[in-house]
């Protein structure tokens, strides 16, 4: 397919023991649909094709494709940096955990430099939780209480037909 809008697109994903302990805390806090596209912090998603892949000594064609490449160093997500719920969305559609890291902020720094483009020009880390779902009261949420380790990186470029 090569209509619509070319996107390149960058998330970090947590490792095997990480994604358990995640989705014990969604069963035990009653949440048992999580957002299409699984586990994830995005870096960036870029309406304007830069290399992204170069990010980590990786280079690649023109073409549509999604890696997994390993982070040099895994990022730990403690329970110190879970700032929060909160909704996004243009009506508050999705229920997100903002998190706090270094690392993050200076991966999407340099995708920016690197000429990707973003729609929210403030950047706020995430996992998002779920998406749709008016039952969920944010309020009532505790915080995960054990670290989270994102060892991978996603890169994908893809054509997006939808309005995003």
């Amino acid at each position: 397919m090569t209509d619509g809008v070319l996107t390149d697109y960058i998330a970090v994903q947590p490792d095997a023991r990480s994604q358990e302990l995640w989705c014990e805390w969604l069963l035990k806090n009653n949440i048992t649909k999580q957002t299409h596209q699984g586990t994830h912090i995005t870096i960036v998603y870029s309406k304007t094709r830069c290399d992204l892949a170069a990010l980590f000594g990786w280079t690649s064609a023109d073409d549509i494709f999604t890696t997994t490449l390993k982070m040099p160093t895994p990022l730990r997500i403690t329970p110190k940096d879970m700032l929060g719920w909160e909704k996004f969305g243009k009506e508050g559609e999705y229920l997100v955990l903002l998190v706090k890291h270094p690392t993050l902020h200076h991966m999407h720094r340099n995708c920016l430099n690197m000429g990707a483009t973003t729609d929210f020009p403030d950047y706020k880390p995430h996992v998002t939780i779920d998406e749709s779902r008016d039952d969920i009261d944010k309020d009532l949420l505790t915080l995960p209480e054990f670290d989270m380790v994102f060892d991978t990186c996603q890169i994908t470029r893809e054509y997006m037909v939808s309005d995003f």
